[in-house]
């Protein structure tokens, strides 16, 4: 120690400044220094700490919770639900509805991860859906990923679960996934939705062996709900469940999330352009591709075509 001591005051908020300003009259010297000079010998303004990844779930919770529950989710990493599905796949349809039911329940201040789900062999899925993990989590919180018998270790962080819209209850999936779509991994006490889960067919084309092992998950659920009018009859049908048709979740989203991320696209256009999103390319859509160009003006202006990614 010198014999002297400095201390730098920095107030950033109108309360700091009411109190310094009232033990100011007690100070022998007090001066204002240039701020640059200040934050030099400021550790934290120098090198701040990261903010603890759990903190928006603190604050999330808090005024909803109290502070012993919101600090059970800030530093347990819990969330209200799981969201398991082809968020990941290579499939822009996917991400979106995906991208679109995570925005809704935040929305609702309810906090949702993305589970990644393995395959049932254990192998690999396409490089592909790598980037559209990296986009998911640039929104999202995204689970580590897990081995099938692995699975159940997210009854541990999430509150509930929930399958979303997209065709997920085709019976060639269980050789991909098992019945991970059917939440078989979720303990009894968690509760368990469908959100307008499309079954993809006319018709369930399982064996009656594969149909009872549905429908015995299927019964466990708390709620459920799928996309198409087929989807109720064969709910009711083949699985015994009652569903009722609800709205894709990239209708209900509320508008101003897609403003946002269309406010970070790196292409730019100019003019009246027509956007074509073209999962299954054939020679017939492609010519009406062409006939609607030359329809609505468009032809030799900008147009996209995103197939089969």
């Amino acid at each position: 120690m010198t014999g002297k001591e400095h201390l730098w005051s920095l107030l950033n908020t109108e309360k700091g400044k009411e109190i310094f300003e009232k033990v100011r009259p007690q100070m022998k010297l007090c001066k204002e220094a240039p701020l640059d000079f200040a934050v030099k010998y400021n550790g934290q303004l120098v090198r701040p700490n990261k903010a603890h990844p759990g903190r928006k779930f603190f604050f999330n919770h808090l005024e909803k919770d109290g502070y012993h529950k919101s600090l059970w989710y800030g530093q347990k990493w819990r969330y209200d639900v799981g969201l398991v599905g082809w968020w990941f796949a290579a499939n822009y349809g996917s991400v979106l509805t995906y991208f679109a039911l995570g925005k809704i329940l935040d929305d609702m201040n309810l906090l949702a991860i993305m589970l990644r789900i393995p395959k049932l062999d254990g192998g690999q899925w396409e490089p592909v859906t790598e980037n559209n993990i990296k986009f998911m989590e640039k929104h999202f919180p995204v689970s580590k990923e897990r081995s099938i018998d692995e699975m159940q270790e997210c009854n541990r962080f999430c509150d509930s679960f929930m399958v979303g819209s997209d065709q997920l209850w085709v019976q060639s999936y269980v050789g991909l996934v098992g019945y991970t779509f059917f939440l078989d991994f979720v303990d009894e006490n968690k509760k368990k939705l469908a959100y307008a889960t499309s079954l993809g067919y006319a018709e369930y084309k399982g064996t009656d062996e594969e149909k009872a092992i549905a429908s015995a998950y299927l019964q466990q659920f708390d709620d459920i709900s799928v996309r198409e009018s087929s989807g109720e009859e064969i709910c009711h049908k083949s699985f015994g469940v009652e569903a009722v048709r609800r709205l894709d979740p990239v209708f209900l989203c509320d508008i101003k999330h897609y403003d946002e991320l269309a406010s970070q696209a790196k292409v730019e256009t100019e003019g009246e352009y027509m956007l074509c999103y073209i999962l299954d390319p054939t020679p017939e859509k492609k010519e009406a591709v062409k006939y609607l160009e030359e329809k609505l003006g468009t032809k030799g202006k900008s147009s996209f075509r995103y197939e089969n990614l």
